[in-house]
This record gives structure tokens, sequence and C-alpha cells, in this order.
């Protein structure tokens, strides 16, 4: 008698087991997905600026700038120099880039240039 006991616990612990990973493995996803989105967002900055420097890089330019802000929708850069600082190409106070998402990779909404010369 004691045999058909152990029997018919077993199959209540199996699928105790079974919910508990149910449950288990949508959340290990869900905590590691939110984990590198937070490394993304803390190192958002470093990628902006790595960004501009090798499309400036790319173009055989030279520039400084100061990264002011960073988000999703909207980046903002102050003192942007292109060319000798001591003797600019351009010189802009404030670049603000607006970003749209849309299906695929985001794109350039507008760039808005405050006191260009």
């Amino acid at each position: 008698m004691t045999g058909v006991d152990e029997y018919e616990t077993q199959p209540t612990e199996a699928r105790r087991r079974w919910r508990r990973k149910r449950v288990l493995v949508p959340a290990t996803v869900a905590l590691v997905f939110a984990t590198a989105l937070g490394g993304v967002w803390l190192e958002r900055n470093r990628i902006a600026d790595n960004t501009i420097s090798s499309q400036l890089e790319s173009y055989g330019l030279t520039g400084r700038y100061d990264l002011r802000e960073v988000t999703p929708g909207l980046q903002v850069i102050d003192h942007l120099v292109i060319g000798d600082p001591t003797r600019p190409d351009l010189t802009v106070e404030q670049v603000q880039i607006r970003i749209h998402y849309r299906l695929g990779a985001p794109t350039i909404g507008s760039i808005t240039l405050v006191k260009p010369r």
C-alpha cells in the first residue's frame, strides 16, 4: 500500500516542477532582456559619441562637440565645431536631431540647427 501512495504523489510533484519551469523560464528571459536594455541605456552617450566620431572620420572631417542629451526620441549636440578650431568650416551652437521609429531601423525625422555659422 505504501508503494501506491508514493506513485500518487509523484505526478503531483512533477506537475509542480513543470509549473515552476513554465514561470521561471519566461521570467529569466525577461530579466536578461531588461538587464541588456538597461546596459544599453547606461551606455547610450558612449554609443552616440562613437557613432558621431566614426561618421566624421569616414567623411575625413575633424570636429569637436558636446553631447548634451541622448534620449530615444531626441539627441542634442552643443558647440559643434567642424574643421580647424582656429578657422572652423562650420560652427553650430546647438544641433537637435529628432528620431522617428518605424518598422526596421530608426530614421532621422528632422535636424534643427541653432545659430549655425
